[in-house]
């Protein structure tokens, strides 16, 4: 079973938004009848649109790593200006890529990119818990009790907010304005990891993820340069999420 909307967006090379305009203008229908915004398609229906029949094409679901540079964005939006990631990706012929997670303009590292719905959604529900590490340069002088906070919490516009690991990478050198940490977080809240450096009154200047889950950048990929996940990283990936999400 699949939603309308989600139909018309896979199968018709539709946005989803265009999708739902379509439904709410009454220009489809599943078998001899209009179709309403949020109704499921079942195995056996027929979906017309602007009464021509929509044949269901058997997509291939792909899972793709992705090395991000600095200076592109993750919106899909045409009218943005920067360069979007999306161009670094092979066209499809059907169905559509989804980013697991963003990282900002200013922000570079590791992405999950997939055509898999189902499991984009569990990798991104704020129920995973998935551990997500990255390496940070922040400005500003660093104290112990910055350290501490990073790890108990801060309070942010959106709530607590803290990190499950941190590490000093130049202990030794804390009187330095330009030090390199790298922290663990379990949660996928916008900007967060920014946001608890900002709030300690230190600047974030680089931000690179590492690792999301199981999966770490490798050393050799090329920023704007995707790989196909291999079998082994594919089932190590599952196996992760069968431990961490409920």
């Amino acid at each position: 079973m699949i939603r309308i909307q989600k139909f018309l967006a896979n199968h018709a090379l539709m946005s989803r938004r265009a999708a739902d305009q379509a439904v709410r203008d009454s220009r489809v229908k599943i078998n001899d009848q209009k179709a309403v915004p949020g109704q499921v398609v079942e195995s056996g229906d027929e979906v017309f649109l602007d009464g021509k029949q929509i044949v269901p094409r058997k997509i291939e679901s792909k899972l793709m790593l992705y090395h991000k540079p600095v200076g592109r964005i993750c919106s899909m939006a045409e009218s943005e200006m920067p360069r979007s990631i999306w161009q670094d990706f092979p066209k499809l012929g059907a169905g559509k890529w989804i980013s697991v997670g963003r990282l900002d303009i200013n922000s570079s590292g590791l992405m999950l990119i997939t055509t898999d719905g189902e499991l984009a959604n569990r990798l991104m529900h704020p129920s995973s818990n998935i551990e997500r590490v990255y390496k940070v340069r922040a400005f500003g002088k660093v104290t112990d009790d910055m350290l501490e906070k990073m790890k108990t919490g801060v309070r942010l516009d959106d709530g607590l907010a803290c990190f499950k690991k941190v590490k000093l990478l130049e202990s030794s050198n804390k009187d330095k304005l330009n030090v390199w940490f790298e922290v663990t977080v379990t949660s996928g809240r916008y900007r967060m990891v920014r946001r608890v450096f900002e709030s300690l009154g230190l600047t974030v200047n680089r931000l690179i993820r590492l690792r999301y889950g199981p999966l770490i950048l490798p050393a050799e990929l090329p920023l704007g340069r995707c790989i196909s996940l291999s079998e082994e990283d594919v089932n190590a990936l599952n196996q992760y999420i069968k431990r961490f999400i409920k």
